[in-house]
């Protein structure tokens, strides 16, 4: 029974080794490249600003006041059913800016208005190009601007943003929010290969979200196992040894007569 069993592990056990050395290799290989991309592929200065824009004016020169922001939100640009959560004066762009943060659905979930003139900004459209200008280093000229519906890497959350491509001599593309202006991603060929590759090791495809490495998971756990027992196995069959080969020792009549 015992070497019926072992048998059958041992099979087991190495059909399941056999079928995960590609899949095993292959997260080696992503792993790798996922965790170096720094020091190979990945540019430096990711999502940071380096353009040069016109510096934006101080904190203290808001013309417009919280009080006014606020009548103008309630009769305009705020639905019955959202809320203020939050207001934020920020400089971006050159500009001075109340950020207001709703809660509540639909989108969107905040609104730009100019802190001087007290225009509302959001959803954007002709200030997205000097906002996206910010985060370039070449002083290209913009070739497209479309609006689409974006998810951001390593979130589930579907914004409305704005996407605007710029040409030679430095070709780049600029994801922005279209109602905070804050970017949601800085495209280029090799971060695009970074975030395939990282979605690669993670095995997040179809809208799973990573719950395909469970199936690897669980064959690596299951050997694992089967290991543990053919190794259980083995020491049985020493224990079984030894003892059969002292129980000889007692038996043999020269053993006894040289005792």
């Amino acid at each position: 029974m015992l070497w019926r069993t072992e048998r059958w592990s041992r099979k087991a056990h190495r059909i399941i080794g056999l079928s995960c050395v590609g899949f095993l290799l292959f997260m080696v290989i992503t792993g790798l490249l996922w965790a170096n991309a720094r020091f190979t592929y990945w540019d430096k200065g990711y999502k940071e600003r380096v353009g040069r824009i016109a510096p934006a004016p101080p904190l203290t020169s808001a013309q417009v006041s919280l009080d006014d922001l606020f009548n103008q939100l309630n009769h305009e640009a705020v639905a019955s059913d959202r809320t203020i959560e939050e207001v934020i004066l920020r400089q971006d762009f050159g500009r001075l800016l109340y950020e207001v943060r709703l809660s509540g659905q639909p989108a969107p979930s905040a609104i730009l208005i100019d802190a001087l003139t007290n225009e509302r900004l959001s959803p954007l459209s002709t200030d997205a190009g000097m906002i996206a200008r910010q985060y370039i280093k070449a002083d290209s000229q913009i070739t497209e601007v479309t609006m689409e519906q974006y998810v951001p890497h390593n979130t589930t959350i579907n914004l409305e943003a704005i996407r605007i491509n710029f040409g030679e001599p430095g070709p780049a593309t600029i994801i922005l929010d279209r109602h905070t202006g804050k970017i949601l991603e800085d495209e280029s060929t090799w971060r695009q290969v970074h975030f395939l590759v990282k979605q690669f090791h993670q095995l997040n495809f179809f809208g799973f979200n990573k719950t395909l490495l469970n199936i690897p998971g669980l064959a690596i756990f299951i050997m694992s196992l089967s290991g543990l027992w053919l190794w259980r196995l083995q020491v049985v069959r020493e224990q079984r040894a030894r003892q059969k080969a002292l129980h000889s020792e007692y038996q043999d009549p020269r053993t006894t007569s040289q005792s």
